[in-house]
């Protein structure tokens, strides 16, 4: 972890002693990065650099049952070393407090600039669960505003099977999108049912913030289930 990476988390960290078996480093449940980007293709040029220079930074584990290690950060490097057929990766270990982990996640993401709103989400609603962590809190231990993270919280309610769909859309629109009942998401989202289920054709003439409101507004009318209503 570089000496930017180690100041933005203001985390604990330390090298393991020695190094970790590869097959005792697992893949965190709640990993983002879908299964495709953590093998073939996926980590194609990350493993080609790691085969030339060698591994520069190195992932970033946490202790867990049965002596392996969860990994934190880093699992594209991991999935990269073992197709190169390495047997042991030298590792920082985070210890085992739940909240600096996943502050050290969100800033070597942030830092590689691979962390998208929604994905940001998902970590600050894990960190306000921890004990006495508020939004002024989360704020603090990341370096952003309450404001911006507040935003970030809001997106919470974003109906799971249309993240990956809405992930690269700015975050205002993301705001007024999530202003929708989850529910209403999709019925706005999908089109046709059962296995016949697809991504509307409206999904794809979105291009502003204005043509999402009046898209919304013309198919689901003032009515619309709001979120909390």
């Amino acid at each position: 972890m570089t000496e930017k990476e180690e100041k933005a988390s203001g985390a604990a960290i330390k090298r393991v002693e020695g190094e970790v078996d590869i097959d005792a480093l697992v893949v965190k449940r709640s990993n983002p990065r879908p299964a495709s980007e953590l093998k073939g293709e996926g980590i194609a040029d990350l493993k080609a650099s790691i085969d030339e220079i060698g591994l520069l930074h190195r992932p970033i584990v946490r202790p867990i049952s049965g002596g392996r290690y969860e990994i934190e950060a880093g699992a594209r490097r991991v999935a990269a070393c073992r197709e190169l057929g390495w047997k042991t990766v030298p590792c920082c270990d985070l210890g085992h407090d739940e909240g600096d982990a996943l502050v050290t996640r969100f800033a070597e993401n942030e830092l590689r600039s691979d962390v998208d709103p929604i994905q940001a989400s998902d970590l600050i609603v894990a960190m306000l669960k921890q004990p006495n962590w508020t939004l002024s809190t989360v704020a603090d231990k990341l370096g952003k505003s309450v404001s911006w993270v507040a935003r970030r919280h809001n997106l919470r309610t974003i109906a799971p099977s249309l993240r990956a769909e809405v992930a690269e859309w700015p975050i205002d629109w993301l705001e007024e999108f999530a202003l929708l009942a989850p529910e209403a998401q999709e019925d706005f989202a999908f089109e046709g049912t059962g296995k016949s289920r697809r991504i509307s054709w409206r999904m794809g003439r979105i291009d502003s913030l204005k043509g999402l409101r009046e898209a919304l507004g013309g198919t689901c009318g003032s009515s619309r289930p709001r979120r909390g209503t």
